[in-house]
């Protein structure tokens, strides 16, 4: 599925212009010439974004093992694009002028990345420090979560970690409102159907041979950081049951399988 189009495909007759001036205006990612706005810059094929610890550089290193240079966070990608969590959340002083060095451009397909967030939330805890240190830009960009904790109390920083994760997606979930951004799960990439979305050649997509071989020697070590041990549903509750109860609402739509439940404290 084509993740921009303007033409008259019944799919986006629900496109109107004000859809094309959020994305252009507000996502910095439109693609060029779409909906009457005309665009001369350069431009990439795919965007990944997601939240951080979702799994983009390990997309980025995937892609690059199969022959493709996906640019990773400040490493400018070639035509085959960029897979960077930062671009998730924009800002007026966030865009891709800053993540690519000066190079102006757009992306002509995004895509959603997610993990499981019983993995995932005790990785964004690894990010803290460098969200205090460096992304004030992106701070403003979510919503209803709390920076001021003790890097050193673990409860705290956990706290966070799950806020953090909810107000992410949400802002990418948000972005889907008017821009078709289709969902992928980490742990079950398909890379020809990807390759097929953002309209690759059929003679350039590797092998399921190729991509097998090309997992296996990527492996799960990309990106390791030393981050708190893996909590359950019922630990999140404990923290923080609304942030946990509408994490676990996004994960079920996400496709994520579970039977927990967290009942709001009496």
């Amino acid at each position: 599925q084509s993740i921009f189009s303007c033409d008259s495909n019944p799919e986006y007759s629900y496109w109107r212009e004000s859809h094309c001036q959020y994305a252009w205006y507000e996502t910095n990612y439109m693609v060029p010439d779409c909906c009457g706005y005309t665009y001369n810059g350069e431009s990439w094929n795919m965007l990944f974004i997601g939240t951080p610890r979702s799994g983009t550089t390990y997309v980025a290193e995937l892609f690059k093992l199969l022959g493709f240079y996906v640019g990773n966070d400040n490493q400018c990608g070639d035509k085959a694009g960029m897979s960077a969590w930062r671009m998730a959340i924009n800002s007026q002083n966030q865009s891709i002028h800053f993540h690519c060095k000066g190079r102006v451009g757009r992306f002509r397909h995004i895509f959603h990345l997610v993990r499981n967030p019983i993995a995932a939330i005790p990785s964004v805890t690894t990010q803290y420090p460098s969200f205090t240190r460096h992304y004030e830009n992106i701070k403003s960009g979510l919503e209803g979560v709390n920076f001021r904790i003790e890097e050193d109390n673990t409860t705290e920083l956990v706290r966070w970690a799950l806020q953090t994760w909810v107000a992410w997606n949400s802002r990418i979930d948000r972005m889907s409102n008017f821009i078709p951004i289709p969902l992928l799960r980490v742990e079950e990439l398909d890379i020809p159907l990807i390759m097929h979305m953002a309209k690759f050649p059929p003679n350039t997509i590797p092998s399921r041979i190729a991509i097998d071989a090309a997992k296996k020697k990527l492996g799960s070590q990309t990106n390791r950081r030393k981050h708190v041990e893996p909590l359950q549903w019922s630990d999140y509750c404990a923290l923080d049951p609304e942030f946990t109860r509408r994490a676990m609402d996004m994960a079920k739509i996400y496709g994520y399988i579970f039977n927990d439940t967290c009942e709001a404290p009496i």
